[in-house]
């Protein structure tokens, strides 16, 4: 599941992702229908690293780092990220839906807006 972050809450767009495991670099470039060796290939292998690199995965962050400071999951987005009620609902379900639950910030790819959310759909959809 892909949520946009709202703008009020980020200066830029910001995403979060769930999902159970990360696919390899090619078979995310397999579902991008994208080849080896092409433009295309270099901007999903820059979109994966982004993702399994680049990003926070506040799942494993909270569980590691913040469960002892933080009472909930909800109460860490509240007070480290100040998130909107509505943000947090959807994060906390994701929090018990999926294994990994990422902040994704397009900024650090060439993509933004329109463009990342459309990619990512096509890299996550099921």
């Amino acid at each position: 599941m892909i949520l946009q972050i709202t703008k009020d809450e980020y200066p830029a767009d910001v995403f979060a992702i769930g999902v159970d495991d990360f696919l390899s670099l090619e078979a995310t470039a397999q579902r991008g229908q994208v080849k080896q060796g092409t433009y295309g290939y270099e901007l999903v292998a820059d979109i994966h690293w982004a993702l399994t690199t680049g990003s926070l995965n506040l799942k494993r962050d909270y569980d590691l780092y913040f469960a002892k400071e933080y009472c909930s999951f909800a109460e860490y987005l509240r007070r480290r990220y100040r998130y909107s009620r509505r943000t947090i609902a959807v994060l906390s379900s994701l929090y018990s839906q999926y294994a990994i639950v990422l902040r994704f910030d397009p900024g650090i790819t060439i993509l933004g807006g329109a463009q990342a959310y459309v990619l990512l759909e096509s890299l996550f959809s099921n």
